[in-house]
C-alpha cells in the first residue's frame, strides 16, 4: 500500500479510515485526524440506528 500511495498522481486523493493506523501510513499522509467519543446515544439507552451506526458494517459484511 505504501508504494501505491507514493506512486499516485499528485492530484489523486486517498482517504483511509479506521483505528490504529500503521506509523508508515501516518508518515505518508498529508492530514491525519483522530476522533474521540464525547457522548453517545448508547449511554442513554438508544440502540444503533440503521444507516447511521449499522449500515456501513452491514454493507461491508455483505448483509445489504
Amino acid at each position: 500500500m505504501a508504494e501505491a500511495l507514493r506512486g499516485r498522481p499528485e492530484m489523486v486523493h486517498v482517504i483511509l479510515t479506521g483505528r490504529n493506523a500503521h506509523p508508515l501510513l501516518v508518515e505518508l499522509a498529508d492530514t491525519v485526524t483522530e476522533m474521540r467519543e464525547v457522548k453517545h446515544a448508547y449511554q442513554r439507552g438508544i440502540l444503533a440506528q440503521r444507516g447511521i451506526e449499522t449500515e456501513s458494517r452491514e454493507r461491508s459484511a455483505g448483509w445489504l
